[in-house]
């Protein structure tokens, strides 16, 4: 896997000490494997591949301070002009869906998403069970560590690998994952990898409690879209 290393760019601490900063990501994604695939499934994979292209121009930002972290994509090419809108639209949900906040005090975890023509405000309390593999590797300037978590909440049984630095003590990271002793650098799922681009530690930021859609579960929101799902399909019966 290859570390984007253009724009890498951090501020080395013999002894950390601001708790506070901003983070961006750059995405990457593994070649999809089209061997042995009917037309339907290669019409899939090159709109996923499509998807992949647009999510490679986007932002991903990682706000923290003490106490809480932000995540959010910046989509940074305007619709107008786009060729596939479609794979557009869903070029900033490859590892998460909308912006989410986490209270490392509560454990309190708050995703604004948008599914079914509706805003949620889904509620969480993760349980980051990381197993930790004993790999490292360098990344900039900072010695980072191999964790992996077994996802949850991913349709097929897989696996989410996490690079964290120590050396930055804070358990943040990009998507909605975090609960390591370090700010994870660089982040895998599926077939797509977050590694940060450049990172900028401030002395404030000021991090707002997500607030709008309607609040609901996990379980909550799963239970809904599988009865929209079943509902589409009972009309496309008739």
């Amino acid at each position: 896997m290859k570390l984007l290393k253009l724009g890498l760019l951090f501020i080395a601490f013999s002894v950390f000490s601001q708790q506070s900063g901003i983070v961006e990501y750059k995405f990457s994604y593994d070649t999809f494997d089209k061997k042995n695939k009917n037309p339907m499934q290669l019409q899939g994979i090159k709109m996923a591949e499509q998807s992949a292209e647009y999510a490679k121009e986007h932002k991903y930002i990682l706000k923290f301070n003490k106490n809480e972290s932000l995540y959010f994509v910046e989509k940074s090419i305007p619709i107008d002009g786009i060729q596939n809108q479609f794979a557009y639209r869903f070029s900033d949900d490859q590892l998460s869906k909308g912006k989410i906040y986490y209270n490392r005090k509560t454990g309190e975890l708050l995703n604004e998403r948008k599914t079914m023509g509706k805003l949620y405000l889904v509620t969480d309390k993760p349980k980051y069970e990381w197993k930790i593999t004993g790999r490292t590797k360098m990344i900039g300037k900072y010695k980072v560590y191999e964790a992996k978590l077994k996802c949850e909440k991913c349709l097929k049984p897989q696996l989410v690998t996490a690079w964290y630095a120590p050396d930055i003590p804070l358990p943040y990271g990009p998507a909605g994952y975090g609960g390591l002793p370090g700010l994870i650098l660089e982040l895998h799922k599926y077939k797509y990898t977050l590694t940060v681009d450049k990172i900028k530690f401030k002395n404030i930021v000021d991090i707002k409690k997500l607030d709008k859609g309607e609040p609901i579960t996990e379980k909550e929101l799963k239970a809904k879209q599988m009865e929209a799902r079943y509902n589409l399909m009972k009309r496309r019966r008739k």
